[in-house]
């Protein structure tokens, strides 16, 4: 074990401020405490899986217990696969990572990411390429995010401006990078906020580290999880240090790895200037911070990231809600003292309204999208134009329209889109629609997918927000899902005029498609998308905090480099405005929806009344039967002998008392109103009565 001391004077100087600021509610001694220590201890890594593991060597800090700095070269090479090699090198304090070239899935460079231990300072030469250039972002032994019908190829910077570095300064946020010999040693939440478009993500857990894929969070065994965090669950109390170091963490991520996404209120204030400043001009985050963030009860805490996701809200992406609400969901931890707390009806003392208040902002938005999929399950159910349903996927033909309808942007609705596309081309389609209406996003492969069906170029091009840098992520797409990629897939194209459907559901992916497909000249129907133009990122914090944010990546339009969060301009507005402002989806569907022929079916039975009955009373018959009616039946005598009526609403024919012997005729009206999907029928029928 060696002990190591680092800034000792700058860091008590440092910590103290940052107390005094950050904590106005609480009064702490941590000022007076002595700069924290550094100790090196050989722990446990679990590779991705309960049962492969190894040893590596950890930095502890005598003040953070639940946090621990990881060495990067060992982070490095279980984020990325076999194909990513990585080099180190040192002079004095200065750290060279290399990432080497493969030719595969990186641009034709090697790529390096300075480390500068005195400095606290972190430089990517080419960021997009040593963060995000590697296909599927599959680690070693671990969860593959993989798509079997397209690769991602090399990308490429734009040839028209300069590649700029990207230069993170940890010193500003009090993150210290600490060298030893050969090896650079950072808090292991931070350098999986730095990789966290990868996905693949390092906690320390217990005294254990743990490698991640942060989409398979819950382990090979869902009952019992693969990271066990009961024991920070059961600790409702906070560590002070571990409060400061937390918000500052937070204020990086904001400041450095956000992306500004315009449909968040705050994201200019932020970009302009730093979460904190924000922060502190700002009554409401004031509040969320100080009151909730900043506190030492560990309840308190997931309720205030609760309520700043509510203030930070940009449609989606940036999520702090997330992780809690698959937190509360978890029967593993019910008997947690978490939970136990967080269910006590009685633990809302001290801010009552807030509940009221920020879970209505998220409330607000969700019922919003609400209305959307009511309208549209109320327009797909019992459709008679739907053709084939599956699980992930819809697809439906009303005359020479085909519509195909999916919610996700998943490569498990691309067999069920081909399917469709092939009966469309045999059953007389002319215009194929993709109906958007409520997909919330997705794979952006799936994206260059169709993009490459529609227009024959499935590349995807995104804009980062600290860098200025453009990239083009070409694809390779099996269209003809054979399972190779090869010639043949270029012959796959269908004669359509292809249309999109969307609404303010239309988000990430979901707006992205519709975004590039309107800039191809394809029309865009319906309502304005909803933007989500930012990369989302995993983040990973001290007291096993996770959430999403909106990351610096932008997707970008291959023309104008303009981010793509304003949404998908529209051919045609289909949604009416309530006079409150809120929305009329009543006729949404409808317009591309054509009404079929009515399914009644009207028999008609003639009759024979004996007329000795009819001598003592009325008589009452049903010669005419409906069935399979879409809409309400009604029936009105047309031409008959006054002694023989007819009910308006079942149809029975009643014979008064007392007519006489003889064959009467009557004409009787049918009507079947019809429905939102079937015509209305009206039938004139005939009846024969013979009274003997």
């Amino acid at each position: 074990m060696i002990g190591l001391l680092k800034k000792t004077t700058a860091f008590a100087t440092v910590f103290a401020m940052s107390v005094t600021a950050a904590l106005s509610c609480y009064s702490m001694s941590l000022a007076a405490e002595t700069a924290p220590s550094y100790t090196k201890a050989e722990v446990t890594a679990y590779i991705y899986a309960g049962d492969k593991t190894e040893k590596i060597t950890v930095m502890k800090r005598s003040d953070l217990p639940n946090n621990a700095w990881i060495s990067v070269m060992d982070f490095l090479r279980h984020n990325y696969n076999d194909k990513v090699k990585f080099e180190i090198s040192h002079v004095g304090d200065v750290y060279t990572v290399t990432k080497k070239n493969n030719g595969i899935t990186m641009e034709d460079v090697n790529t390096t990411m300075v480390i500068d231990a005195a400095k606290d300072t972190v430089t990517f030469d080419n960021p997009e390429m040593f963060i995000v250039g590697e296909d599927a972002y599959k680690a070693s032994g671990g969860t593959t995010v993989n798509n079997p019908y397209v690769q991602e190829q090399q990308p490429k910077y734009a040839s028209d401006t300069p590649v700029n570095s990207a230069v993170y300064d940890l010193a500003k946020y009090h993150l210290d990078i600490v060298g030893d010999g050969d090896a650079v040693y950072l808090p292991i939440t931070t350098l999986s906020n730095l990789f966290g478009f990868n996905y693949n993500q390092a906690e320390y857990v217990d005294g254990a580290v743990y490698f991640i894929q942060f989409a398979d969070d819950a382990g090979a065994d869902k009952e019992t999880p693969y990271v066990n965090k009961s024991s920070i669950y059961n600790n409702l109390t906070r560590v002070e240090s571990e409060i400061v170091f937390a918000y500052d963490e937070l204020c990086f991520d904001m400041d450095e790895l956000y992306g500004f996404p315009s449909n968040c209120s705050y994201a200019e204030a932020i970009k302009k200037d730093g979460f904190d400043k924000t922060v502190k001009a700002d009554t409401e985050l004031s509040h969320i911070v100080n009151d909730y963030l900043m506190n030492t009860d560990r309840v308190e805490y997931y309720q205030g990231l609760n309520y700043l996701t509510a203030l930070l809200s940009d449609g989606g992406h940036s999520n702090m809600s997330d992780f809690l609400a698959g937190l509360l969901s978890d029967p593993f931890y019910a008997g947690t003292e978490l939970m136990k707390k967080w269910m006590d009806e009685n633990r809302v003392k001290r801010f009552p309204e807030d509940s009221v208040k920020y879970n209505g902002l998220l409330m607000a938005s969700e019922s919003k999208k609400g209305s959307v999929y009511q309208a549209r399950a109320e327009a797909y159910t019992d459709n008679p134009h739907i053709v084939k349903e599956w699980d992930s996927a819809s697809y439906l033909q009303v005359g020479d329209k085909g519509i195909f309808a999916f919610d996700a942007f998943r490569y498990d609705a691309l067999p069920p889109l081909k399917e469709a596309l092939d009966h469309a081309a045999s059953h007389g389609v002319k215009e194929f629609w993709f109906d958007l209406s409520c997909n919330g996003g997705g794979d952006e492969r799936v994206v260059g997918y169709l993009m490459k069906l529609i227009t024959g170029d499935g590349t995807f091009y995104y804009k980062n927000a600290k860098t200025g840098n453009k990239v083009a992520m070409p694809i390779k797409a099996d269209m003809n899902q054979d399972g190779v990629f090869d010639e043949k897939d270029d012959a796959v194209k269908y004669d359509f005029d292809y249309r999109v459907i969307t609404s303010l559901v239309s988000f990430s992916c979901g707006n992205l498609f519709p975004c590039l497909a309107a800039e191809s000249g394809i029309p865009v129907y319906g309502q304005t998308s909803n933007g989500g133009t930012c990369f989302a990122i995993m983040m990973n914090h001290t007291d096993s905090m996770k959430f999403m944010l909106s990351g610096s990546n932008t997707f970008s339009s291959p023309k104008t480099w303009m981010d793509v969060e304003a949404g998908a301009p529209l051919t045609e507005e289909w949604v009416k405005t309530n006079a409150d402002g809120s929305y009329d989806y009543s006729d949404f569907y409808n317009i591309i929806m054509a009404k079929v022929k009515n399914t009644a079916k009207v028999t008609v039975k003639n009759a024979k009344v004996p007329v000795k009955k009819v001598k003592k009373k009325a008589v009452t018959i049903r010669p005419v039967i409906v069935k399979n009616a879409q809409g309400d039946v009604s029936f009105a005598k047309v031409k008959g002998n006054k002694k023989i009526k007819v009910n308006k609403k079942t149809g029975k024919v009643t014979v008064k008392k007392r007519t006489k012997a003889g064959n009467y005729t009557v004409k009787i009206q049918v009507k079947v109103a019809g429905s939102q999907f079937y015509k209305p029928l009206n039938k004139t029928v005939t009846v024969k009565i013979s009274v003997k």
